[in-house]
């Protein structure tokens, strides 16, 4: 979404309302079937860090499709686009770098947790 951003500025918007819309429905459906508990113990180990990585990496989105757009259409704008692309490629690459250890933990340590409570 980051690269699209500049021309469907709808994407990242799009992308963090799909995201959440769906882990409340399924996280609803399990709930129902197994507990709270279950679902709790399934998110929130890789969540912590997963979650604000996806936020940051949407939010670098929408800040560089805000300037994108800005700079064409504002000559005065121009100039902050670079300067406002390379920040928001650094927030980018936390959002990566978070989300390494959040599939190590989703793939590794939250299976090994969800057997332990059957």
């Amino acid at each position: 979404s980051f690269f699209l951003s500049p021309f469907f500025f709808i994407v990242p918007l799009v992308a963090l309302t799909v995201n959440g819309w769906l882990l409340t429905v399924i996280a609803a459906m399990v709930a129902n079937e197994k507990s709270l508990g279950y679902v709790l113990v399934g998110l929130l180990p890789h969540g912590i860090v997963e979650l604000p990585a996806f936020i940051i990496g949407e939010a670098a989105a929408l800040s560089f499709g805000a300037m994108a757009m800005l700079a064409l259409f504002s000559p005065q704008r121009r100039a902050q686009f670079l300067p406002n692309f390379k920040q928001n490629l650094k927030y980018l690459a936390l959002a990566l770098a978070l989300l390494v250890p959040a599939a190590i933990i989703e793939t590794y340590f939250t299976p090994w947790l969800l057997g332990r409570l059957g």
